[in-house]
């Protein structure tokens, strides 16, 4: 399953599955809600964070802005994991993915909890409305084979 997410333009000659000729593949289905819920979440990034800040956490001594620095690293990550390996090539999707990634570290706490006005309840409120409400975002249409 490819990461970039698939959709097509409302209209009957863009529809997949219409005039198909003799030997050539069928485009890919559209991308259903779950489906782009799913490839919107930069989970690999979102583990990498997580596996970097617990390296961060054995330490001491510190400089305070290393954690923004691994938090902006994460941020060139998602970008260049999705836009590269994964061959996302969807503007949209990469700024999303990349948003998402953003929400997920405010979720967390990251560096944003050495921050006097961030609360975690502002986090877990916003991360199940960004998830919730970005899966229903569809990107550019996708033209056909």
């Amino acid at each position: 399953m490819s990461r970039q997410v698939v959709t097509y333009e409302h209209r009957l000659d863009a529809t997949p599955g219409f005039a198909q000729g003799a030997g050539q593949t069928p485009p890919p289905s559209e991308d259903k809600y779950k489906d782009r819920l799913l490839k919107y979440i930069p989970a690999e990034v979102v583990t990498l964070y997580l596996t970097l800040t617990a390296l961060l956490g054995t330490a001491t001594g510190l400089p305070w802005w290393l954690g923004w620095v691994v938090f902006a690293v994460g941020i060139v990550a998602t970008w260049c994991y999705l836009r590269y390996p994964l061959e996302v090539k969807d503007f949209t999707q990469l700024v999303i993915s990349c948003c998402a990634f953003v929400v997920w570290v405010f979720a967390l706490g990251g560096p944003f909890k050495d921050l006097a006005w961030y609360k975690p309840v502002y986090g877990g409120l916003l991360l199940p409305a960004y998830t919730f409400f970005i899966a229903m975002v569809k990107t550019a249409p996708q033209p056909q084979s």
